[in-house]
């Protein structure tokens, strides 16, 4: 894998096995599936899917629209420091987020969706939910009327099922929830953007473990969800498609993470089964 993908320069990247070079930096707009970005930096606040995108969510829940932070790579809800100058800890739904012994040695954790079923011991930071998850389970409420975490929302709810069910959570909870949304949006998940998020609103450190991906279109090791199936676009799309996507996601880490003074470990890279340790190792 060390020879396999090769940087020409910034943005750019070329496969040696199929010699095919590929960008990183592709908007959602114009490209579809395989890009990892909304827009560029400049169209972002204005695009169809960057600010306009943010602002849409309030819209459809009738809500007016609060204070917002608005940069060329976020838009996300006041106040918004939380995560500054802390070290994180982002806990996604992969296998590694059970084979790593990481509960005792981070105060700051954040997680998303159905986690809440297996780290009951944990009191998040943050907890993301997307659109699939159950808002009316009395498990899910229980959970956090038993803690004060923040109560992270994307502006993905667009279906009338997802959306009613967001209004009625949004009533209960509506000085807990934050709202962002990054440029960054590639097909990888929500924990691969709450990485993103930390670095961007000023953490000193991001670690993150259970960010595995799929090894096979065959992997169903979910610590969240046993029966959890890969996305549609990895039975869809070759290995190779994953690859890029985690080469762009790591690229675009390290430059944010450079610019904020940011320190960023994929604490799972050295498991055969993490697919992001051919690019984390590399210094």
């Amino acid at each position: 894998m060390e020879t396999k993908y090769i940087k020409i320069k910034d943005n750019l990247w070329l496969n040696t096995e199929t010699k095919q070079a590929f960008s990183t930096e592709l908007y959602k707009e114009k490209h579809g599936k395989i890009s990892s970005f909304s827009h560029s930096r400049d169209d972002f606040l204005s695009g169809k899917f960057g600010g306009k995108y943010y602002d849409d969510l309030y819209s459809r829940l009738g809500k007016p629209l609060p204070e917002t932070l608005r940069t060329c790579e976020l838009v996300c809800k006041r106040p918004c420091n939380s995560f500054a100058n802390k070290k994180i800890l982002v806990v996604g739904g992969g296998p590694s987020a059970l084979h790593i012994d990481w509960e005792e040695s981070y105060e700051h954790v954040i997680t998303s969706n159905y986690s809440f079923q297996t780290l009951e011991s944990i009191n998040p930071l943050m907890i993301t939910f997307t659109p699939y998850v159950d808002l009316s389970r009395t498990d899910l409420h229980d959970f956090l009327n038993n803690n004060e975490s923040i109560i992270g929302i994307e502006p993905e709810f667009l279906k009338p099922l997802e959306l009613a069910s967001l209004k009625k959570f949004y009533r209960i909870y509506e000085d807990r929830i934050f709202t962002y949304l990054p440029r960054y949006s590639s097909c990888l998940g929500v924990s691969a953007r709450q990485i993103i998020l930390a670095i961007l609103l000023g953490a000193k450190e991001v670690h993150f473990c259970g960010v595995d991906s799929y090894p096979s279109i065959n992997s169903t090791a979910h610590t969240f969800e046993k029966s959890k199936q890969p996305p549609s676009w990895r039975k869809r799309y070759p290995v190779e498609f994953q690859e890029h996507q985690i080469i762009a996601f790591w690229e675009y880490v390290r430059k944010i993470a450079t610019k904020n003074g940011c320190i960023v470990k994929n604490l799972a890279e050295d498991l055969e089964y993490n697919c992001y340790g051919f690019v984390t190792k590399e210094k």
